[in-house]
């Protein structure tokens, strides 16, 4: 019965942990996509009309400023988006 109990609760965390880094992952791309957008707006450039998919779902990890800066506006409490 303890085996049965053990097994039962780290099933639900391994469940949980998959949903936590899913919406997380979509979470990073959505700020690499605001990111990219406001960095190419500055040029007059909308960069919805010239990138693909493939583009947005790489955005967090092409730019290491990505993270890093909104790391550091939550630091500094400037972005409440959670």
């Amino acid at each position: 019965m303890n085996q049965t109990l053990i097994k039962n609760i780290f099933e639900k965390i391994i469940k949980e942990i998959q949903s936590v880094i899913t919406l997380l992952y979509l979470f990073t791309v959505g700020i690499g996509m605001l990111f990219n957008y406001y960095k190419y707006t500055e040029f007059g450039i909308n960069i919805f009309d010239y990138a693909g998919i493939f583009d947005f779902l790489i955005a967090p990890f092409a730019d290491i400023k990505i993270p890093v800066v909104h790391y550091e506006l939550k630091k500094r409490k400037v972005v409440h988006l959670i």
